[in-house]
């Protein structure tokens, strides 16, 4: 009675012992998309709760089988086990997809979980239905597509794209297209193709930029469509350049005028980006004296020479004009008025010429006591001219000398004036073209004069083309400090 009743014991005990260890992890599974095939996967959420109250590590052991191609998402989860903390649950993805072509239904995998802690083992079922792929999958996985992009591309010369699509299937793909566009919505092109079975179908697809378009950094995407327009391969991030160019045009064109050429030099900018140039001219140290440039010109060296230049900047589809106006109307304006000027002097300038000079040729106590005074009276005119008159002034603190020397031209009447002092006048009567005549007198001063001493201007008088006419000498002054002969 007693064993019967040890035996049950232990065997109750082991079996609660047994229930109990079993619930040390649960595992849950729940689809996430339970159909697949060769281009399409299956996944499911797999959740496992560790009751013990310690950190466990549960592996995952598919029973293996080369038709199927499993893994996890973190795929350390499958590869190094999952790794749950005491009373905690985490969850994983499973991903199924078959390896081969399989036949349509349903399938099961049996999946094996065990404890690190515990080495109790669950088995969880995962149920999969394998289903036949569509159009679209069957070309992403059996087409492949490839290109050739050029890094720069120049807007003035088409852009040649090489585009390579390979059928890896024993059937003809028709109905295709290949799309091309750009991240700046310069590109839009389509073209229709087919490939052979197993063939591969390589061909170029020139695409037309304006030529004027500005350089930039652009994007190519390229597409491999159906005829509905599905998307079965695509090629993003195909990057190349707009280059930029700037040649430019140097032209130039003469106008000449009255006394002045002008010159415009026109620099063109037939690219897409702006232009620099140095424009250079070679200048004459004449020719630049009477220049004008818009814009101002700078000296420039070149090749040890000295030009001018002008360093310009041009916009792309502009020009820019540069104006070298050379102009001799402003010299042969100023002859002109100095020809004038000079015909004008000749032609108003009185025909006579008198100048007057004095000397000191005695001095007394200090001061000046007599005087030499000569006047030198000149036709300058080719021209003869009739009834000149000399008159000159004595101030009145000195008296004529009237005792004249042999060879001197002696006054015709000297008349005292006690505002003027004395006046001496000559009655030369005709002078011939260029005739000279020259008059000299003395005078005695009354008192001794100290310091400076002034005589006024002689005056001449004559007739001239019939008409009477006057012109003055200059005035003198003269000092006690000068004992020569000589003029102040």
């Amino acid at each position: 009675m007693d064993k019967k009743f040890v035996f049950i014991f232990v065997s109750v005990f082991l079996l609660c012992a047994g229930l109990a260890r079993a619930l040390d992890f649960t595992a849950a599974l729940s689809p996430i998309t339970n159909t697949a095939n060769m281009f399409e996967q299956a996944k499911y959420e797999l959740s496992i709760h560790n009751s013990l109250n310690q950190q466990d590590i549960y592996t995952l052991d598919f029973i293996s089988d080369p038709t199927w191609s499993i893994t996890t998402d973190p795929a350390s989860d499958y590869f190094t086990g999952m790794i749950v903390p005491a009373e905690q649950t985490k969850t994983t993805t499973i991903i199924l997809k078959p390896n081969i072509a399989m036949t349509y239904g349903a399938y099961e995998i049996k999946l094996n979980i065990k404890s690190a802690a515990t080495g109790l083992e669950q088995q969880v079922r995962v149920p999969v239905v394998v289903t036949v792929p569509d159009q679209q999958q069957q070309y992403a996985m059996t087409m492949t597509l490839a290109a050739d992009v050029p890094a720069e591309v120049d807007p003035r010369q088409p852009m040649k794209i090489t585009i390579s699509v390979e059928n890896k299937m024993p059937v003809k793909r028709s109905g295709l297209k290949v799309a091309v566009k750009d991240a700046l919505g310069l590109v839009n092109q389509e073209q229709n193709i087919s490939v052979d079975p197993l063939g591969k179908n390589v061909f170029d697809i020139n695409i037309e930029f304006n030529p004027i378009q500005s350089p930039a950094a652009d994007i190519l995407t390229i597409s491999l469509l159906t005829a509905n327009d599905e998307l079965i391969k695509r090629i993003d991030n195909k990057n190349f350049d707009i280059i930029a160019y700037s040649p430019l045009n140097e032209s130039e064109s003469v106008r000449r005028s009255f006394l002045k050429t002008t010159t415009t030099i026109t620099v063109s900018n037939s690219g897409n980006a702006p232009g620099t140039k140095l424009v250079a001219r070679k200048v004459g140290f004449f020719q630049n004296i009477f220049l004008k440039t818009t814009p101002t010109a700078k000296w420039v060296e070149i090749n040890g020479k000295r030009y001018l230049g002008w360093q310009v900047t041009v916009p792309p589809q502009s020009a820019v004009q540069i104006i070298m106006a050379v102009s001799f109307r402003g010299l042969v304006l100023l002859l002109v008025v100095i020809v004038l000027l000079v015909t004008a002097y000749f032609y108003l300038k009185p025909p006579i010429e008198v100048r007057k000079r004095a000397g000191i040729t005695k001095t007394r106590e200090g001061g000046i006591s007599e005087l030499k005074v000569i006047l030198n009276v000149k036709n300058t005119s080719s021209k003869s001219i009739q009834d000149v008159k000399v008159v000159d002034s004595v101030p009145d603190i000195a008296d004529i000398e009237e005792n004249f020397q042999a060879g001197t031209i002696k006054p015709d009447n000297i008349t005292k004036n006690i505002a003027n002092g004395t006046l001496v006048k000559w009655n030369l009567g005709r002078f011939e073209a260029h005739e000279e005549r020259v008059i000299s007198y003395r005078i005695k001063s009354k008192l001794t004069i100290i310091g400076y001493f002034r005589l006024h201007s002689a005056v001449v008088k004559f007739i001239s083309n019939n008409k009477e006419s006057k012109v003055r000498s200059n005035s003198v002054q003269l000092h006690i400090k000068k004992e020569e002969f000589g003029l102040e």
